[in-house]
């Protein structure tokens, strides 16, 4: 009976752990879509500083 218990709380972390990392995975993806736009915006300046000159 403790080993089926055990399973069961076991699975429920990993279940627990696998929702965090989704969440993290997306939290990641907003991270890198905002710094490929803030590359893009630095890309934007430079040119638009160049252009200036």
């Amino acid at each position: 009976m403790f080993d089926y218990l055990y399973s069961i709380k076991v699975n429920s972390n990993l279940a627990d752990i696998e929702k965090k990392l989704e969440k993290l995975n997306i939290l990641l993806e907003q991270i890198d879509t905002l710094l490929k736009d803030l590359e893009n915006e630095s890309v934007k300046i430079d040119l638009e500083l160049q252009s200036d000159i």
